[in-house]
C-alpha cells in the first residue's frame, strides 16, 4: 500500500512541475472603484482565450477587483510603497467574497 501511495505522490509532484511551465498569457483586467477615491486594478491570466472568454471566468476577475477594494486603504498604501502590487491568493479572495454577502 506504501509503495502505491508513494509512486501516486511521484507522479502528481511530475504532473505539478509540468505544469507550472505553462505559459498564461491569455485572461482579463478588472477596475472596480469605490467612493471616487479608491480604485482597483486586478489581472487574472488564463492559458487559453477560451477560459478567459468565459462567463465563470469574468465573474471571478470582476469579484476579485470588488475584493481588493474591501482591503482597504491600509494595504493599498502598503503596496504603494512596494511598487503597486498586493497579490491575494485564491482563498483570500474567497474570504473576502464571502464576507461581502
Amino acid at each position: 500500500m506504501s509503495a502505491a501511495m508513494e509512486a501516486l505522490r511521484l507522479k502528481g509532484l511530475a504532473a505539478a512541475v509540468k505544469k507550472a511551465s505553462r505559459h498564461a498569457s491569455e485572461g482579463l483586467v478588472a477596475v472596480a472603484q469605490q467612493d471616487h477615491n479608491l480604485v482597483s486594478v486586478v489581472e487574472i491570466n488564463s492559458e487559453t482565450d477560451f477560459v478567459g472568454r468565459s462567463a465563470e471566468f469574468q465573474q471571478l476577475v470582476t469579484a476579485a477587483a470588488r475584493a481588493a477594494l474591501q482591503l482597504g486603504p491600509e494595504v493599498t498604501a502598503a503596496a504603494a510603497a512596494d511598487g503597486g502590487v498586493h497579490e491575494l491568493d485564491a482563498q483570500q479572495v474567497g474570504q473576502l467574497r464571502g464576507s461581502s454577502s
